[in-house]
């Protein structure tokens, strides 16, 4: 029977896993080089049908899989789903239009990652260009184009109005325009557009949200400065508060993020919110951290509670011995002494928990 947990985090903010593209497109029509109790097809969390998991819950950035929109783009896992029975959001990609992988085209890349968020997900990120991109010196030459394209008094403008760089506000700027041209250009009823915060500090976090507040979207997304800092996080969340802004939005997305505490922090304010301003906000996170840990032949296996923090426990699967092996996956990791239901009793000092894993399992 088929593991499903749909139902496991009501009243809590859900963690999104961030999809890798490969994934998303091995797990609808890929297969496996040797046989398996399971299809590839049952990777796809997504759907009620996966003989392993049912989690409706993902990330997919428009940077991965909006390289380019043609006819035959294959499909994936978020493109064939049941949208009744799952909910993914959409990064827009800003940090690879910015950075150059994708090359800023003007409205053109603005449209094409709009319209691939509207055909794949239920909630999306405007087309944000990230202001962590300023000290590397990415967000320059968009300043220089800007200029050259008649945007500069705009520029100047917000920099005499929150006395801000020159570079922040040229990422503002842009952002700016971007959010204009989705308001206009959007399909209506298509996606839930959210309304990203970016800012390195308190000064450009407060002048980011004064310049973008007013776009009319259906949700926030919290970036930059403002996903690393919790005080910043939560003093947004009162300005939205203040300006009668937060009663108005469905979805609320810390982009990044997924730290065990932090995951329960947003808990506790999701549902301060809910209980004070709108009671059916829903926040949520993220982090693509699985994905790099399978590329390293690594998987989570327990969590690590102690006064220095939490944190999720790894276990490396990268022995040449177990190719071939018909040890079930449980069996292993319990060799390993992660023990089902218990403690890790031969290791004093922190407690270690591991996940709920049955003797047994599918074949290594």
């Amino acid at each position: 029977m088929t593991v499903s947990y749909k139902d496991s985090f009501n009243n809590c903010a859900i963690y999104l896993p961030a999809l890798k593209f490969e994934y998303a497109r091995f797990a609808h029509s890929g297969s496996f080089r040797r046989t398996l109790p399971f299809s590839a097809q049952d990777l796809n969390f997504l759907s009620p049908k996966s003989e392993l998991f049912h989690y409706p819950w993902a990330l997919l950035s428009a940077g991965q899989a909006a390289q380019s929109i043609k006819a035959n783009d294959p499909p994936t896992m978020v493109s064939e789903r049941d949208r009744t029975t799952s909910i993914v959001v959409g990064d827009s990609g800003g940090y690879q239009v910015q950075s150059g992988n994708i090359k800023y085209r003007g409205p053109e890349t603005v449209r094409r990652m709009m319209r691939w968020m509207e055909t794949n997900t239920d909630y999306s990120m405007v087309l944000d260009f990230p202001t962590g991109g300023i000290k590397s010196g990415q967000i320059a030459k968009h300043t220089t184009r800007l200029r050259a394209e008649g945007h500069g008094g705009l520029i100047d403008e917000a920099a005499g109005q929150n006395r801000q760089a020159a570079d922040f506000n040229a990422a503002l700027v842009q952002t700016s325009l971007n959010n204009q041209q989705f308001q206009i250009e959007r399909s209506p009823g298509a996606t839930k557009f959210l309304n990203v915060l970016q800012g390195r500090n308190e000064a450009e976090s407060k002048a980011w949200y004064e310049h973008v507040k007013h776009h009319n979207f259906e949700g926030w997304a919290f970036a930059g400065g403002n996903r690393e800092n919790f005080t910043l996080l939560l003093q947004r969340l009162i300005d939205l508060r203040d300006d009668k802004l937060l009663e108005k939005v469905q979805w609320v997305h810390i982009l990044g993020k997924s730290e065990l505490d932090l995951a329960c922090l947003y808990t506790v304010v999701q549902r301060a919110v809910r209980r004070h301003i709108t009671p059916t906000l829903q926040f949520s996170f993220d982090s693509a951290s699985h994905s790099l840990m399978a590329g390293n032949y690594r998987l989570y296996a327990g969590a690590l509670f102690d006064k220095q923090g939490w944190s999720m426990v790894p276990a490396r699967m990268a022995d040449a011995a177990l190719v071939g092996s018909n040890e079930n996956f449980g069996d292993y990791l319990a060799s390993q002494g992660f023990r089902t239901g218990t403690m890790r009793p031969s290791k004093p000092g922190p407690r270690v928990f591991p996940l709920e894993i049955e003797s047994g399992g599918f074949p290594l």
